[in-house]
């Protein structure tokens, strides 16, 4: 589920949301989509900035483009909880994002 780029939303919000993010890179033709922890933004732009600031900021490691849209990780159910969180900067496909 694509996280809205509403500026309301603070990275302190996103914490609860299993206390990660996806990153998904702008640019279509890459596709690159990496884990990220959300503790390292905080410590970097404070938990009450705009998760905004992480998608104008951020910088694709293959392809060079800057910006980003943000996705939260899949929510396995009450009994699971969030999906596990597969490793930072590791590449995201539908074989690791078990729960």
């Amino acid at each position: 589920m694509p996280i809205a780029p509403d500026a309301t939303t603070t990275l302190r919000d996103l914490i609860s949301d299993g206390g990660w993010v996806i990153i998904n890179c702008d640019n279509t033709a890459c596709g690159r989509r990496v884990a990220s922890r959300l503790p390292a933004f905080i410590a970097k732009y404070g938990p009450r900035a705009s998760s905004n600031v992480v998608r104008a900021n951020s910088v694709c490691s293959v392809c060079g483009t800057k910006g980003c849209t943000l996705t939260a990780p899949s929510w396995a159910g009450a009994d699971k909880g969030w999906a596990e969180f597969p490793g930072e900067g590791v590449e995201v496909t539908a074989s690791n994002l078990s729960a």
